[in-house]
């Protein structure tokens, strides 16, 4: 469904907004920033599934539970500072 709500946002603006500008550059630029927006918060969510999925499978056979705990620990963490915005120099 998004994919096809970022193809109609992108599509609103036929001009070039550089070149040609179509009289309606900020309706266009906003459309972009939107469809740009939305294909942003599509990727943290797979990623956060991602981790979620590896997290609900546990470790695997063999696999030290301590120290696949301390990986998914520092996975979540590290996660959460990217949905947050945040990266090492803002912790």
């Amino acid at each position: 469904m998004s994919d096809d709500l970022v193809k109609r946002l992108r599509a609103t603006c036929s001009c070039n907004i550089d070149n040609t500008p179509c009289l309606a550059e900020e309706e266009c630029r906003v459309a972009q920033e939107a469809a740009d927006r939305i294909e942003e918060l599509e990727a943290q969510l797979a990623k956060t599934v991602d981790l979620i999925a590896e997290l609900a499978a546990g470790p695997s056979w063999g696999e030290s539970v301590m120290g696949w705990v301390n990986s998914m620990v520092i996975k979540a963490r590290t996660t959460l500072a990217e949905l947050k915005g945040k990266t090492n120099d803002q912790r």
